[in-house]
């Protein structure tokens, strides 16, 4: 019964890791679009408040992809043997969401 507990426990967290990695992931990218071409950067600078703060935002989502695939690996050493096949949804949820946000970032057009 305890370790049922730690499962949904686990799912719980793993879906909420879910949501949060796609979240930011277009949360970064808005603010790529939308926003990164408002703040002025100083002249003469090689960065700007603009790059820290997007540089910032990607390593947070990397972070939380990192999270995700950390949980799956917890989730398929936990799991029964019915459930292993989808223990490995957050880190492929995860993994896929950095990737397409790493190959998407550069040819956003900065508005």
């Amino acid at each position: 019964m305890n370790e049922s507990m730690d499962t949904t426990n686990l799912n719980r967290l793993a879906g909420a890791l879910e949501r949060a990695v796609v979240a930011l992931a277009i949360l970064a990218l808005a603010f790529r679009v939308l926003v990164y071409g408002h703040i002025p950067r100083p002249p003469g600078a090689a960065w700007g408040s603009a790059d820290v703060i997007d540089f910032a935002l990607a390593l947070l989502l990397f972070l939380l992809a990192l999270a995700c695939t950390g949980l799956a690996v917890a989730l398929s050493a936990r799991a029964s043997e019915q459930a292993r096949g989808r223990a490995y949804r957050p880190a492929v949820i995860g993994m896929t969401t950095f990737v397409a946000y790493y190959l998407v970032h550069p040819y956003l057009p900065v508005l």
